[in-house]
């Protein structure tokens, strides 16, 4: 019998709080709502954001930070909106350079949206897929659900343990002795399925540790180390399907403690 118990306590040191986002069914009752892509706030004056080449970008999410539960670190107002690049060849192109992936998404900040201010006819979006897998995005008004996430572990470097970063010490509490007490026999490769599954933290949130696949960049890339804080992550993995498309979106603390969302960092990845 499996049971996550002994790993929770195991790695209890490492708990981070989040805010874990599901799409309802429900339509957003206001443009200040949040919300997965859809007809979201834009004040007059301005454009949706645009890529390089002049095309608008798409709306992944929309947050107001008023309506979710309190998240430590966090402002606890305000508008906050994440945007995509979904041209799949300009994906492709830039995803795996740090200085062209910049251009593939923009974010936006609204510390006071007034309703007053919005646009009366705001641009429309038609139904898109995400790069590169083809997915349908994400749609409808969210809901909201506080939890506490234990770092995330990765097998994919066989029998190293792999976390996301800065949480490494932690991860050697993680035994074999405590992986056979828990019942996983990471040698069945339906096993170890659930196990990436139960332990991966996958899904949309604000906070938390990140999702992760072939290990955190971070350890081998100085140079996004500050970059210490999940911002926000959209995620569509599954039981069923693992290797699906994940944005990572992180931000230093201390850019985070200042609402200044003008340096954060895209981690993308998926087994395509």
């Amino acid at each position: 019998m499996k049971t996550k118990k002994f790993i929770i306590e195991a790695l209890a040191d490492s708990k981070l709080p989040a805010v874990h986002l599901t799409p309802t069914d429900e339509k957003p009752a206001s443009l200040l709502d949040s919300m997965f892509w859809g007809q979201c706030y834009l004040p007059q004056g301005e454009q949706l954001p645009q890529t390089p080449e002049g095309e608008p970008m798409r709306l992944l999410a929309q947050l107001n930070l008023a309506q979710i539960p309190a998240l430590p670190g966090f402002p606890s107002q305000g508008l906050l909106q994440f945007w995509l690049d979904d041209n799949a060849d300009h994906f492709e192109a830039k995803i795996d350079d740090y200085q062209t992936m910049r251009e593939l998404y923009a974010i936006r900040f609204y510390p006071q949206p007034d309703l007053a201010l919005q646009q009366k006819e705001a641009p429309p979006q038609g139904p898109g897929l995400l790069p590169l897998m083809n997915l349908p995005q994400l749609a409808g008004k969210m809901a909201f659900q506080a939890a506490e996430e234990i770092a995330t572990i990765d097998l994919s470097a066989g029998n190293g343990n792999f976390t996301d970063y800065g949480y490494a010490e932690a991860a050697k509490a993680l035994t074999p002795k405590i992986l056979r007490k828990s019942g996983f026999n990471l040698e069945l490769e339906d096993v170890t399925d659930e196990f990436c599954w139960q332990f991966g933290n996958w899904g949309c949130k604000l906070g938390g540790h990140p999702a992760l696949r072939q290990g955190d960049i971070r350890y081998n890339m100085p140079e996004l180390q500050p970059y210490t804080t999940l911002l926000f992550q959209y995620d569509l993995t599954t039981p069923e399907e693992l290797e699906t498309d994940t944005f990572v979106f992180l931000i230093k603390p201390q850019d985070l403690a200042v609402c200044r969302f003008d340096d954060v960092r895209l981690y993308y990845h998926n087994c395509f």
